[in-house]
């Protein structure tokens, strides 16, 4: 597998039914999960932590990796299951401009195709298997 330089989180929660958080990209004018960069000598698990803190304010409490890896921009990311609170104050990046809580149902319509939507069928996967 070629060298991890970034990270990605599929963030979720589960009240009734799972609820996943998407953020709207501003410079790409769509809607994805959490990503970032890895820091030199920093491990994937410990690079999403801060990420997902960085980017949302929310502190994870349950890191699940998906096993795969994502090509981007000439590099690759990791992908984590990342369990937070969807009850606790988000301060979304400036990346971003706007966050959703969603079921199921609403990140199939936001996220319609694409490697986002193929790494939320995986997660989806893991969860159900829990």
């Amino acid at each position: 597998m070629a060298e991890i330089h970034g990270v990605r989180a599929v963030i979720y929660d589960i009240a009734d039914k799972p609820y996943f958080l998407i953020a709207h990209d501003t410079e790409l004018n769509s809607w994805r999960f959490i990503e970032g960069e890895r820091d030199p000598g920093e491990d994937t698990q410990a690079a999403v932590e801060r990420e997902v803190k960085a980017r949302t304010n929310l502190k994870s409490t349950e890191q699940t990796p998906l096993k795969v890896a994502v090509p981007v921009n000439g590099s690759n990311q990791e992908v984590f299951l990342v369990r937070c609170n969807m009850n606790s104050h988000i301060v979304m990046d400036k990346r971003y401009d706007t966050y959703l809580w969603c079921s199921q149902d609403s990140v199939e319509k936001k996220i319609p195709n694409g490697a986002n939507r193929e790494l939320f069928e995986r997660a989806l996967s893991i969860l159900k298997r829990q």
